[in-house]
């Protein structure tokens, strides 16, 4: 399960001409699969880091940058 603190993806260009696509022809079954492997995958890769630092006391990129 995700930790619902605030995340932000970033998308590459062609990622994001395919999020157009899918919203233009209104694909719902895209749509989902966008989410699941290009939102949701990321977010639970960004977090399992942290936590993998954390665990091996280390600063995050995050930390670093102090947000």
């Amino acid at each position: 399960m995700l930790d619902p603190s605030r995340e932000a993806v970033a998308f590459e260009p062609q990622e994001i001409m395919e999020l157009e696509e899918i919203v233009t022809d209104q694909d719902e079954k895209a749509a989902y699969l966008f989410l699941k492997e290009r939102v949701y995958k990321r977010i639970a890769s960004a977090q399992a880091m942290r936590l993998e630092h954390e665990r091996l006391g280390r600063r995050t990129p995050r930390e670093e940058k102090g947000d």
